[in-house]
């Protein structure tokens, strides 16, 4: 192992495609100073956890593969759907104890190793899965689970039974010990499966947006912002977890039953459907109430939602298609050309011939310019 400018380069284990790992010291809280900070966390030397930089290629599947994942996620088989040679990109970027991985990978099929290792897949941890490209889904306790780009997994049991890609996706997966978030969490009851939204939970967005700006700036980060962003992130999951509190059996129903509603809508919207509650409801084999609570629970309504997909949908054909708006108002269910123009003005500010006519990557410009 070679020594330059303070980092170590490590030599890629047999069967990586590609390997650039470098370690480097990222000093812990020290609660001694007034700030909470150390001297070594505001730049010192010191010495402390090690925080791993680097970008992997392995063949899915492959025993290396396994390794990473047992250790990054857990213990299971991943096998890719479409070739033998199939490789996926791993890029780490750790704090500290707290393992942060990008995977980037194409299509797989995934279980646990054995019913004894899914009984303990997450003792001692919490897990979190963001995806960011394609979709991932996943059968948990009899229920398919699908996670679109946005979606936030967040984990303190027994992970899912299965799992799959259809399609290349990228993901983040983080993997927190329990003792840095347990003391946080005020006594409240872990989650066991919690599933959210960047579009629908303000945290969740913000959890988000923490992960992009870590991947882009993780490799100039001073040891003090890398701390910084480690306490950043145990807080947004620790609020992500408190926001949503879980039934008896530590399972938070209501954002799966909205993500699973808002994908029956978008699935019901693509084959010419007019979505409607009831339906919503008897697809997802619960209440029409709960279908509803799940919604407010958000500050939404199962109608807004299903009229911002509606219009964008609009706005696709409006631009790619010569279609008149009393063909747009047929195909999308609207009563008649009129009813369109109303809505969509109300959503978009400027009615669909000015979209169309004035449209120029910006939204919407109107006749008079404003």
């Amino acid at each position: 192992m070679n020594e330059s400018n303070g980092a170590a380069e490590e030599q890629a284990p047999q069967g990586h495609q590609e390997s650039h790992l470098r370690l480097r010291s990222l000093p812990t809280v020290s609660a001694d100073s007034s700030d909470g900070f150390s001297a070594a966390a505001r730049g010192g030397s010191a010495a402390g956890t090690i925080a791993t930089v680097g970008r992997t290629n392995l063949q899915l599947g492959s025993s290396l593969w396994e390794e990473e994942v047992g250790l990054r996620i857990a213990a299971m088989t991943m096998n890719p759907r479409e070739s033998s040679h199939a490789e996926s990109l791993l890029t780490k970027r750790d704090l500290g104890e707290i393992l942060v991985s990008e995977w980037s990978s194409p299509s797989f099929d995934g279980r646990p190793l054995s019913n004894k290792t899914k009984s303990h897949t997450y003792p001692d941890s919490f897990f979190l899965l963001a995806v960011s490209e394609g979709q991932q889904s996943l059968e948990a306790g009899g229920e398919h689970i699908l996670l679109r780009s946005g979606a936030i997994l967040l984990t303190s049991g027994p992970g899912a039974d299965r799992f799959w890609a259809p399609a290349w996706v990228r993901k983040t997966t983080v993997k927190i010990p329990s003792e840095l978030l347990i003391p946080h969490l005020g006594g409240a009851q872990a989650p066991r499966f919690l599933v959210t939204h960047s579009a629908q939970s303000p945290l969740a967005r913000l959890l988000t947006d923490t992960l992009n700006n870590l991947a882009d700036n993780y490799e100039q980060m001073s040891p003090l912002e890398l701390n910084v962003a480690r306490r950043v992130l145990i807080d947004l999951v620790v609020g992500i977890a408190m926001a949503n509190p879980p039934d008896s059996d530590g399972i938070v129903r209501l954002p799966r039953i909205r993500a699973a509603a808002e994908n029956w809508i978008i699935e019901q919207l693509a084959t010419g459907e007019a979505p409607q509650v009831d339906e919503a409801a008897r697809a997802l084999n619960v209440s029409r109430r709960t279908v509803q609570r799940a919604f407010a629970a958000t500050n939404d309504t199962v109608r807004g939602v299903i009229r911002r997909h509606r219009i964008s949908e609009v706005k696709r054909d409006l631009l790619r298609t010569s279609s008149t708006l009393m063909t747009l108002a047929e195909k999308w269910g609207y009563s008649d050309a009129s009813h369109l123009t109303r809505e969509f003005k109300g959503l978009e500010g400027c009615t669909p011939g000015e979209f169309r006519r004035q449209f120029a990557g910006n939204g919407c410009v109107h006749e008079d310019g404003v």
